[in-house]
């Protein structure tokens, strides 16, 4: 019950953070440049993985319990340049060592620089397969989160914290499958911020090509009047 009211604090901060972002993206950014939008978003992530980890939850010691990879799988699904999730991944690991200083700190962010490697290999690696996109979101939540549980896995018992029977059988049995499902369901929350997003660039496009062409119409038809 803990692991679930853990979770769904990071959810709901995520989802306010990514409604914050549209918003900023529709009515201030829309006129930056590529560049800025680009670096904004990386920064967003990075963020978003940052304040996952101040509203999670310590258990076994030093163990910090939250959904600090789920910006990682969004990255992964959503960026153009494959080769900034890793990034984003090990700027996201950089702010756990933020919250503690510690050798459990360090293996946790070097977790996450591992998990954007793998990040950087998987979005290329996708974008060779002609899948739907629920194909590709399922994939990714799953590798991910396996991958997250392993590496926690492999923190605790280096550490020693814990065994990995204890861990399986205290946090990650119960952990592995809430972050699952929030993760999927944040992905889906997601993508329908994107497609929003999609179409407030088209649509602006295509109003930047109808005034041109309105101008042009308007230019023609001076010419033509000056010559009648």
């Amino acid at each position: 019950m803990m692991f679930a009211k853990v979770f769904f604090a990071n959810l709901s901060l995520l989802i306010a953070l990514a409604y914050l972002f549209n918003l900023g993206y529709k009515y201030i950014f829309q006129h930056a440049s590529v560049r800025v939008k680009y670096a904004l978003t990386v920064a967003v992530f990075i963020i978003a993985g940052w304040l996952t980890m101040v509203f999670g939850s310590k258990m076994a010691g030093t163990a910090l319990v939250d959904m600090r990879f789920v910006p990682l799988i969004i990255a992964i699904l959503v960026m153009p340049n494959p080769y900034w999730i890793a990034f984003i991944g090990v700027g996201i690991g950089a702010g756990r060592l933020f919250i503690d200083y510690d050798p459990h700190s360090w293996m946790a962010a070097l977790s996450m620089g591992v998990i954007g490697l793998v990040g950087t290999a998987l979005n290329i690696w996708l974008r060779k397969l002609r899948w739907r996109f629920i194909w590709k979101s399922a994939l990714v939540v799953v590798v991910v989160n396996l991958l997250y549980s392993i590496n926690s896995t492999v923190i605790m018992c280096v550490s020693d914290t814990m065994d990995a029977y204890e861990y399986w059988r205290e946090i990650g049995g119960y952990a592995l499958p809430i972050r699952m499902v929030f993760s999927g369901l944040l992905v889906f929350i997601i993508r329908d911020f994107q497609k929003e997003q999609i179409r407030v660039d088209e649509l602006r496009t295509m109003n930047m090509l109808l005034r041109r062409q309105t101008r042009e119409l308007r230019q023609a038809k001076r010419e033509v009047e000056e010559k009648a």
